[in-house]
């Protein structure tokens, strides 16, 4: 438990999440056809993964450091009952998916658990079916910018597998991540936590659609004209809330990709450099 946090954290200060290096796989044309008529169980993780709150005052203590982030992230979560943004992506991905390759949804609700990401422990959590369709979120977070401690980016990672149950080969996989780095209405802490963290829900659920959008286009093939449109309030939540409260844009976008050395503060010490600063999505998976 203790490495999977770690490698979590990381993957939000380096420049590339070690989720998005992997090769993404679009279901093959060749396969699509054979789909029609079989059946289909999702599969998702019983826990919500680890959620990191990045500050510029834990960032400087290592992994004591990262301990809190999480400590905190997590407490967040809970203390404001934060959905799992996968949730999303499954309810809007599954009828796509099932309506375009006739599949049969089995059972017509709810889903399988498994306790882990190995392909037998999934296929173990979904005997006598098909297709499985495997739902992770692999990462999600708050962290400060560098050049601008009192501002705050979100991103989101969520991998999605369409799995041969009865031979355990996978016909399609592929990862896709989200983020506000480049958005120039970069809220607070405050203003991401306030009237029970709202904001903060607006953005992830923004970051699912877009994933859920760009995985049935690139990863399923579904024509542009099925897609259902993101909500409207969800289009850019941070616009929206710095509109409502008469608030400019805390940056320009391009000083959120210009890593640099923090001022002092009274809880870091000034002799540590900010954390290197982490990139956006993959190619694959860029905002859209």
């Amino acid at each position: 438990m203790r490495n999977t946090l770690l490698i979590l954290i990381l993957a939000g200060l380096t420049t590339t999440p070690t989720w998005a290096r992997a090769k993404s796989v679009p279901l093959p044309e060749a396969t699509a056809p054979t789909l029609a008529g079989k059946t289909l169980t999702i599969t998702r993780r019983g826990e919500k993964p680890s959620f990191v709150a990045a500050t510029a005052g834990k960032a400087t203590f290592a992994l004591l450091g990262v301990g809190a982030m999480v400590a905190e992230g997590n407490h967040i979560v809970r203390e404001n009952n934060i959905a799992d943004p996968a949730d999303s992506v499954e309810a809007v991905l599954v009828p796509l998916l099932v309506k375009q390759y006739g599949l049969t949804l089995t059972p017509a609700t709810g889903h399988a658990i498994t306790p882990g990401n190995d392909l037998k422990q999934i296929t173990g959590a979904a005997p006598g079916v098909d297709l499985i369709l495997d739902i992770r979120s692999v990462g999600w977070n708050f962290n400060y910018y560098p050049t601008h401690w009192g501002t705050y980016w979100v991103g989101y990672g969520v991998q999605v597998q369409l799995i041969d149950a009865k031979s355990g080969t996978v016909l399609s996989d592929m990862p896709c991540g989200a983020n506000t780095l480049k958005n120039p209405a970069a809220p607070s802490k405050e203003a991401l936590l306030e009237n029970g963290a709202q904001l903060l829900k607006d953005v992830l659920a923004s970051e699912s659609w877009q994933c859920t959008r760009l995985l049935a286009k690139d990863q399923f093939h579904v024509v542009p004209e099925n897609l259902p449109e993101m909500p409207a309030a969800l289009n850019d939540p941070l616009a929206l809330f710095a509109a409502a409260h008469g608030a400019a844009p805390a940056q320009p976008a391009t000083q959120a990709l210009t890593p640099a050395t923090p001022p002092p503060s009274s809880d870091t010490p000034p002799s540590q450099p900010a954390p290197a600063e982490p990139a956006s999505a993959p190619e694959n998976s860029a905002n859209h």
